[in-house]
């Protein structure tokens, strides 16, 4: 027969105990920091034994689940977003429902986005995209070791196909 199957109840209720037991309050910041499990490829903390099918004011993201607890729904469109910028915090006066835009700025504002393409990343690109040293395209009069193309690029290299015709 197996275990009963959990009710909305119970799993609202085992999510919200999890929300008030694991955590750490930094006294600096005010954050609440989550203790229990993080998302694998995220810091986001993450409740554990929460179904897939949905629940009610219930999200396995904990900073979603503690919005939902203390704020209610989030609006159509919108997103859960810190104003502290830690991932891991769910205090409820650190979060806002915005949209994805007002996230990014956010991020950016508060300088927790990294620039991708820094001068030096800028530079390789230019290089990779100019076929030197790219074994795709070989040397002169050398066979390309990996793809058996022998010169230089091919005329049509880098332009629209409808100037082929002209």
């Amino acid at each position: 027969m197996g275990r009963p199957r959990r009710t909305n109840r119970d799993i609202r209720a085992d999510a919200y105990r999890q929300l008030d037991t694991e955590r750490v309050v930094d006294q600096a910041t005010g954050c609440w920091l989550w203790t229990g499990n993080l998302w694998a490829n995220k810091p986001y903390g993450r409740l554990r034994r929460i179904p897939r099918r949905s629940v009610p004011g219930v999200s396995s993201r904990v900073h979603v689940c503690a919005f939902l607890r203390w704020k209610g729904r989030v609006p159509k469109g919108k997103m859960v977003c810190h104003t502290c910028n830690v991932p891991a915090c769910f205090n409820s006066e650190h979060l806002y429902a915005g949209t994805n835009q007002q996230n990014q700025l956010d991020a950016v504002r508060a300088g927790a986005f990294v620039t991708y393409w820094t001068a030096e990343r800028k530079e390789e690109q230019r290089r990779r995209n100019s076929g030197v040293n790219n074994p795709m395209y070989g040397k002169s009069g050398k066979l390309a070791p990996c793809y058996g193309r022998t010169g230089k690029k091919h005329p049509m290299f880098g332009t629209h196909h409808s100037q082929e015709s002209k």
